[in-house]
């Protein structure tokens, strides 16, 4: 992918159309918005076109005992939607299911594993392979591809019914991370209140750092003495945090472990009625006699 052209989230799929279409000029766009793909631009077809055209000689595609071809197809990471399987099938189910897409689309924009995100869309009550997910991360919704300025160019072309909030959603997804995506999904979350409040005293740091930055006036000092107020609350909240964490430290220091007296019982007469194996007892015995 060349840098001036924008990367865009289904850029193997659109590989995939331009093999198998007669024109892809004409073609392409109308195909990927059947899938509810936003536009290619000009420059993203043309890219596409030119990343399958050079072809091995005898090319065969379909035909997966076709070693050059089916390496072709791999450096192309298109060969599993040419030679398909269960996980291809259920992809393009959650392609055509749209609340269960748009929660998989979420999930994965938040940098939530696809391993996770099959296994937490049970608590929705849909039941995904992990590997669909995967497939369907690899050929529409392709997040590893994908930077800020290509997510913003994607919208701008998104004409398949995402409304504005949804963009928003995806874009909060993205940038606060995986435990926002799973709340805005409708799936539970376990808060760790003193993770939560270190990146709340994270952020404020930089806050107060780019307010710093600008010119003196009265709206700056009353900006930096809300951040240190708020900074000296979360402190306040941590610093409790770690001495009931120490009281409870000390009461467990009052416990002790004592050794009992005597020797320790061997294992025949702990269990002398054959936990060990006859091979295990003759081994012993053996061992036995040539220590002595």
């Amino acid at each position: 992918m060349t840098n001036n052209v924008f990367v865009h989230p289904a850029t193997y799929y659109a590989r995939y159309l331009v093999l198998v279409l007669d024109n892809p000029r004409e073609e392409l766009n109308p195909a990927l918005g059947r899938y509810g793909v936003a536009e290619l631009d000009d420059a993203q077809v043309e890219e596409a076109i030119a990343s399958v055209r050079e072809q091995p000689i005898d090319f065969r595609p379909w035909d997966a005992t076709h070693l050059p071809s089916s390496r072709w197809l791999r450096q192309r990471k298109i060969y599993s939607v040419l030679h398909q399987d269960a996980a291809t099938t259920e992809m393009m189910a959650i392609v055509a299911h749209r609340r269960l897409r748009e929660a998989v689309e979420r999930l994965l924009i938040g940098n939530v594993p696809h391993q996770e995100v099959a296994f937490r869309l049970q608590e929705l009550g849909y039941r995904v392979n992990e590997s669909a997910v995967a497939d369907f991360r690899h050929y529409f919704w392709n997040t590893e591809i994908m930077g800020a300025g290509d997510w913003a160019h994607y919208y701008r072309s998104d004409n398949r019914g995402r409304t504005r909030d949804l963009q928003e959603q995806y874009d909060a997804a993205r940038i606060s991370g995986p435990q926002f995506a799973l709340y805005r999904t409708g799936i539970r979350v376990e808060i760790d209140r003193r993770k939560t409040l270190e990146e709340m005293h994270r952020e404020l740091y930089f806050t107060f750092q780019e307010v710093r930055a600008l010119p003196l006036s009265d709206k700056k000092v009353e900006m930096l003495s809300n951040i240190s107020r708020s900074v000296v609350r979360i402190e306040e909240r941590l610093e409790a945090g770690d001495t009931a964490l120490a009281d409870v430290l000390r009461k467990f220091e009052r416990f002790r472990l004592v050794s009992a007296p005597g020797e320790v019982p061997s294992m025949r007469d702990l269990a002398p009625t054959g936990t060990i194996s006859d091979r295990g007892r003759q081994v012993a015995q053996i061992t036995a006699k040539e220590t002595a």
